[in-house]
Parts: structure tokens; sequence; C-alpha cells
């Protein structure tokens, strides 16, 4: 029975299913039933009408003549709903449509060249505290608060477009997020706040995790950026306060963040405590990788998860800024097993979903694709070509065109008309919302092509 009480009603699964199992079927007259219905495979009845509902379904059981005829219509009916069939038909209806006439050359959507960076949709979620989590569409969600990840990322971000545009903007950015890190770190507990709400209170306490060693990143960048002193010894002091806090750390992506930074920083500015602890960290998360890694698991865990490839990119700058090849080829080694993991058909990226992927599983994992691995896939590629790996650098310009569109759906995850970028690759579009990780991890990508000198053009 079928007894829904709108006339509206298009769908119906329980309908569907009774029919493809044979079973007829007492209904109320909605349209999808008067289709479905109308060859004999069961009996309609008025809405809202229990009595005649039942009357039905009695005169129905009743009679075994008149049941097994309904029974053979229903099967009928259900014949052409099930999955085979429906299957069958599909195949015919695209066979004939590519019959129809000589095939068309869609143009592409997205630009031959890198597009330039814009910070229009950044400054709509940037205020006076740092910048705004989530956003509902393009709008920012202020109840999201702010953490210590979004706004690490926005000074890196901020640095590059500082160099790359004439705004002042940028600079006032850079020096908010400065103060914000500063503001979340504890020494007394040798952590970080990561979360502070829209009227400025934290909601942790003090930890270490991969905020503490964003953080660290985005503070080596500053150091390495040849800014005035203004701006780069407090950076110096709050990173070297924070050394002995990223020595604890043991999360492999905590310990890569943290391994970028200080292979960015100035050597001579942060002092060689720094660098020897860039060269322990940097032999921590190598051996976590030897120990893990299997013949066809090259990996320092068992799941791929999120911006996997920072643990390759902070191999390879550390092998590069210590001069040590065996680091270096390390993180080469484990950067190209990875992209093999989200090699889609050979001609587009499939990132692992937010669902994740366990060792034993097949690639690529399930789940929406997320714009931060995007971003760390390219920079990744990106540290290899710097590193004297040229191919690499053919491999980051692939890995970028992602979000211009050269993906599974062929749809462009960065907005070219906000300026801001979609915060997944969904089963059948993009995410509507375009909030502050995603937006930063288009920009940080972007940036980092253009800083290394690669163009990206579109294979034909």
């Amino acid at each position: 029975m079928t007894p829904y009480r709108s006339r509206e009603q298009i769908v119906s699964g329980a309908l569907t299913f009774a029919l493809v199992a044979g079973c007829p079927t007492v209904s109320t007259p909605y349209y999808y039933a008067e289709d479905l219905l109308a060859s004999g495979a069961g009996v309609l009845v008025p809405f809202d009408d229990s009595p005649a509902l039942a009357d039905a379904a009695i005169a129905l059981l009743s009679d075994p003549v008149k049941l097994q005829r309904a029974r053979r219509a229903a099967k009928a009916v259900g014949h052409e709903l099930s999955w085979p069939q429906v299957a069958r038909q599909t195949a015919k209806v695209l066979r004939e449509a590519t019959e129809l006439g000589p095939p068309v050359s869609v143009p592409h959507t997205a630009p031959a060249t890198l597009p330039r960076a814009r910070g229009s949709h950044l400054l709509t979620l940037v205020d006076d505290v740092g910048i705004v989590q989530h956003a509902d569409g393009v709008i920012p969600a202020r109840v999201s608060g702010y953490c210590v990840d979004d706004v690490a990322r926005l000074a890196i971000v901020a640095l590059g477009l500082r160099r790359t545009t004439d705004s002042e903007d940028y600079n006032r950015i850079l020096a908010r997020s400065l103060s914000f890190l500063r503001h979340a770190w504890d020494p007394s507990r040798r952590g970080m706040h990561n979360f502070l709400s829209y009227d400025r209170r934290w909601l942790d306490d003090p930890h270490g995790g991969d905020h503490l060693g964003r953080a660290a990143w985005a503070l080596g960048e500053v150091i390495g950026a040849g800014l005035p002193a203004a701006v780069r010894e407090p950076s110096i002091n709050l990173l070297r306060e924070m050394l002995p806090a990223l020595e604890e750390q043991r999360w492999p992506r905590t310990i890569a963040f943290a391994i970028l930074g200080i292979a960015r920083a100035d050597p001579s500015a942060v002092g060689e405590d720094a660098t020897a602890l860039l060269r322990r960290l940097a032999q921590r998360l190598a051996d976590q990788q030897r120990t893990n890694a299997g013949p066809d698991w090259l990996w320092a865990e068992n799941i791929l998860t999120y911006d996997d490839a920072r643990l390759p990119q902070a191999l390879i700058a550390a092998g590069t800024r210590l001069g040590d090849d065996g680091l270096r080829d390390e993180g080469l080694r484990a950067l190209d097993w990875y992209s093999a993991q989200c090699d889609g058909d050979g001609s587009f990226v499939r990132h692992v979903g937010h669902l994740w992927r366990r060792r034993g599983t097949p690639p690529p994992g399930a789940g929406d694709e997320q714009p931060l691995n995007a971003a760390a896939l390219v920079e990744a590629h990106v540290e290899a070509y710097l590193a004297g790996e040229e191919a690499h650098g053919r491999h980051a310009v692939r890995a970028f065109e992602w979000f211009m569109g050269r993906n599974r759906l062929g749809l462009p995850v960065y907005d070219f008309a906000t300026g801001g970028c979609h915060d997944g690759l969904g089963e059948t579009t993009v995410n509507g919302n375009q909030g502050a990780e995603s937006t930063l991890a288009y920009l940080q990508a972007l940036l980092a092509l253009d800083a290394a000198g690669l163009q990206a053009t579109l294979h034909e």
C-alpha cells in the first residue's frame, strides 16, 4: 500500500520496489501511481479514505483470479524498472544520442594560462581579527569564528599577494595574522590555542598539533621573506620560543609543517639550534616513512587523509636546505607514489576524498575531494621542481588544473566571478560554499606556481 496524501507525489521508492518484486499495490491516485498502475498492476482509491483503502485490499486478496492478474501486470511493469533493464534503456538512449550527428568540439572553459591572483573574496572573509573560517555561499559565517590553521595560511598568502600586488591591504593582513599567532601562543603550556569565537574567546586550551606546525610554517616564511626588521624580529622571537614545543610533536603532518617553516627561515636568523631541530624532525619523519612502508604502500601512515602531500614536500625541503640527498630522495619517492594514488585516468587528478583511504583499499578513496589536498600536491611538485627535478614542474601545473576544471566532473572549483574557491568537489557538483580553507588553498597553490615561474597551460 502507498496511501500518499498529495496528488503531486511524482515518485515513490516503495511503489517501485513493490512492482519490481511483482507485488500488486493498493494506492491513492498520485501522479506516479496513476502512471504505473494504469495497466492493472494494482487498485487506486480516493485520498484520505481509509475505509476505501481497506475494502480494496480485502477485495483484491479475496479474489484469487483478480489477484493473479494484478501480479502478472505488476511483474510486467516492474521488469521495466529493474536495474538491468534501466541500464539497457540508458545505453540505448546514449547510443542514439551519439549517432544523431557529427561530433562537436566543446571548448575548455578554463584559461590557457595562470589566472591572476585575486584577493577579492579573501578580503570579504578577512576582518580586524583574522579570517572567518566558513562561509554560507560567499557570505562569511561569523558564527564559525577563527582558527590558527587558517590564520597561519592567511599569513603565507598575504606574503605572496604583497609580492604580486601593490595593495597595502596585505601588509596590514600580514601584521594582523602575526598578532593572532602571538596571542594564541602560551609559552607556559608549550602549546597554542586554535579556535577563537567571533566574540574573541578562546574555545580550547593551549595544545600541540597541526595548528602549531602551521604557525611555525607561517613564521618561517615571514623570516625568510626579507621583510623589515619590525616585522621580522618578532617572528624570529616567536619561532625560537616555539622550538621546544615543536621538538615534542609526533604526528607526521605537524612535523611536516614545522619542517617547512624552519626550512624556509633564514638560518642565520633562527640559529644553529633551529637547524639542528630541522634535521631531527626530518629524520623522524623519514624514519616513520621507512618503518611503515611496504612494497605497495610507501607512506608514513596507514591511511591517506588530508594535506597528505605536505609529508613528501617537507622531506624534499629539508633535504634541499640541509644538503641531505637521502632525505630529498626519500621525499621524491613518496611524492611519486602518492601522485600515482591520485591519478584519475591519466588525464586528470583524482584526490583522496574526505572519507579518506585506508591501507589495503583501492584508490582513490571515498568522499568529496578537497582543495586542501589539491594545493598540497601542487606545492609538493613545486618543491621538487625547485630542488632540480624539472619534470615535476609539469606535474605541478597538471595538479593545479584540478582547480580550473581538469577533474573528474570537468567543473571549475575556482570561482572566476568571485575570486574564491568552492569548498569541495562532490559526487555530482561543486560545494556551493567558499570558506577560508578552500580559498586560501587555491591562492597558496597559485602563488607557489607563480613564484616558481611556472605557467599553467592546458594540455589539449
